[in-house]
């Protein structure tokens, strides 16, 4: 499988940037395809939150326990939980 660099931030940290090769394929959004491979890098980095404004993932809206919120969201999440937000293992951004 190819390798897809995924950009994981957390707010203790500026933004860390890693390389995953995801080892599954995924095909649950069918209207676009593509999307799928930001599915697979967040499954393959272990993220918490997608945070996107595709509209394809925010129907999606959650998947395999990874929340997928808007940039809105996670700035208003970030506000609300202060602190225990540091408690958040990964975040993609895209």
């Amino acid at each position: 499988m190819t390798s897809f660099g995924c950009k994981l931030t957390a707010p203790c940290r500026l933004f860390e940037i890693i390389v995953v090769t995801p080892t599954e394929r995924i095909k649950v959004i069918e209207q676009d395809p593509d999307d799928n491979r930001i599915l697979e890098c967040a499954v393959e980095g272990n993220v918490n939150y997608i945070v996107s404004g595709d509209r394809h993932l925010l129907n999606l809206g959650r998947y395999r326990g990874i929340e997928i919120i808007t940039i809105s969201e996670f700035l208003l999440l970030t506000f609300v939980l202060g602190n225990k937000m540091l408690q958040v293992k990964n975040i993609l951004t895209l």
